[in-house]
């Protein structure tokens, strides 16, 4: 006989003015969070470990004299993007 007297949870929580589900909105927002920081992260982490090749031919220097055996190594300098874009600019005219 309790049971019956007992309003049921919905009807409480309609009461309160609480639906019993997160709205779909909620659920959408934090699946594009989540999507956002997974993929954000993967294309950071790529440009870190590029893989690319360089060759280069000719005859390098020390002083006036040829060196030989010698081993480079090439970095990557981060340089000013507006500068190499005005430059790309004026070759293109």
């Amino acid at each position: 006989m309790l049971k019956q007297n007992r309003p049921k949870k919905r009807e409480r929580l309609a009461k309160v003015g609480i639906s019993g589900r997160i709205p779909i909105m909620i659920l959408v927002h934090i699946l594009c969070l989540f999507l956002h920081l997974v993929i954000g992260d993967q294309i950071k982490f790529a440009e870190k470990i590029s893989t690319r090749s360089t060759a280069a031919k000719g005859i390098l220097l020390c002083g006036n004299t040829s060196a030989n055996d010698v081993k480079v190594r090439l970095f990557r300098k981060a340089s000013d993007g507006m500068q190499n874009i005005y430059q790309l600019f004026l070759i293109n005219l």
